[in-house]
């Protein structure tokens, strides 16, 4: 009780309370947006039926925002015409009346060689997004493409609504869509044919479904990317409270008026608050939209039993406790060398390590290789990458039970070293 009052206490300090608190919350806002964007935009490229996909390329090509920005109407516009300026006595004249008056959405083409087949290409890639296409020398509108033989191709476009114009131009036209369509034909038949498609691997007990394994995707790097920047905040805030108050000189004095141990744990309560400001920022848009689109997910056998994943975020989150925590002690300890830096990345070298040999067993493996998978997926920090997979490999839960025992106690075990060396050397900060 007496810790919560003295990190009641440090909270009123202004400088503090805008570091600790203001930055996670709104850095747990922008980690929500960035979370809604990955995930909707995954879910539209990746894991739609062909059948929807299909429908959705046809209605974007047949209706179009931007079409009804320019004409009001989101279809195409009626046929093309082409108004080949004729020239006489020097002058150009229209073809005819109605090529008489140029719009500044028509499309002039200025050609040194004006042939039929050039003109054709033009007209079909503006097709059904302007009425009129010109060819002339001296007309103008917002959309000028002058093609010389010397020159080359050059667009030049004069307003923001000209630019609207060429960008539906850049749209598939009704020959492109058909060869999408085909080619969406045949990824269904090769759906249908190969069925539900099974991926067994080494050492992996039961066999990895493939879609439902796409559909769990969002959900895994969603939960590693959170679990990761609340452990880099917890590290950073444990460290730069003790650091504010070193560099002010009060640290000595905070801890001699409230004894060693309260103080420890005062910053420990700071640090707990820190990391629950930036979860309640971006955990509650992060479940909406994730139990909005990964209802198939739950097809996982991880995700479909709520005390396996559980089991899951504790084995990720003790071991990265972990790695954090190695990184932290060992740079502090050894500040003084003009090795420190190194020392930080010690751990992370580990955990690229342990996922090297175990893909090299997943791979490679023969006879052996599935115990040199439990054994290292087992292990605290050289299995985390492993444990993170765990979800999409069906990894066994009881390699993932031994993971998240032992790196919770190895987290609590440097954790009390950690302890002990602070406290043993508070006068150094």
């Amino acid at each position: 009780m007496e810790s919560l009052r003295v990190a009641l206490a440090l909270i009123r300090v202004p400088r503090l309370f805008l570091f600790l608190f203001l930055w996670p919350f709104l850095l747990g806002l922008v980690v929500a947006g960035f979370q809604v964007l990955f995930t909707t935009t995954f879910y539209e490229k990746v894991n739609q039926s062909t059948p929807d996909t299909k429908q959705e390329i046809v209605t974007r090509a047949k209706e179009n925002e931007l079409r009804w920005l320019l004409h009001g109407d989101k279809a195409l516009l009626a046929e093309i015409q082409v108004c080949k300026w004729v020239k006489r006595n020097g002058d150009e004249f229209p073809p005819s009346d109605s090529c008489g008056f140029v719009s500044p959405l028509d499309v002039v083409l200025r050609l040194d060689d004006p042939s039929d087949k050039t003109i054709r290409s033009f007209a079909r890639i503006f097709n059904g997004h302007t009425r009129q296409l010109h060819i002339c020398e001296k007309c103008s509108s917002n959309i000028v493409i002058t093609k010389t033989t010397s020159a080359g191709t050059k667009t030049e476009i004069t307003s923001p609504w000209a630019f609207l114009v060429y960008a539906l131009s850049r749209s598939p036209d009704e020959e492109s869509i058909a060869h999408v369509l085909k080619a969406f034909e045949h990824r269904e038949l090769v759906e249908d044919l190969q069925g539900t498609v099974l991926l067994r691997l080494q050492g992996i007990k039961d066999p990895i479904e493939i879609e439902a394994t796409k559909k769990a995707m969002p959900l895994v790097l969603n939960a590693v990317c959170m679990i990761m920047i609340a452990v880099w905040l917890a590290l950073r805030s444990h460290r730069r409270v003790l650091q504010y108050f070193a560099s002010n000189d009060v640290l000595l004095p905070l801890v001699a008026a409230f004894r060693r141990g309260v103080f420890y744990r005062a910053l420990w309560i700071l640090t707990t608050l820190r990391v629950s400001c930036f979860l309640i920022a971006a955990a509650p848009l992060a479940y909406y939209v994730l139990k909005n689109t990964s209802i198939e997910a739950t097809r996982v056998k991880l995700f479909s039993e709520p005390i396996a994943a559980l089991l899951w975020l504790i084995a990720v989150s003790a071991s990265l406790i972990v790695v954090t925590l190695i990184s932290s002690i060992a740079e502090l300890k050894e500040r003084h060398s003009s090795l420190s830096v190194l020392y930080r990345y010690v751990p992370i070298l580990c955990c690229l390590l342990g996922a090297g040999i175990w893909t090299a067993s997943v791979v490679y493996g023969v006879g052996v290789g599935a115990l040199v998978q439990h054994v290292l997926a087992s292990l605290p920090v050289f299995g985390v990458v492993a444990v993170m997979l765990g979800p999409l490999l069906n990894m066994n839960l009881n390699v993932i039970a031994a993971h998240a025992i032992l790196s919770v106690a190895l987290a609590c075990l440097l954790l009390r070293l950690n302890a002990q060396w602070f406290s043993g050397h508070l006068e150094e900060l």
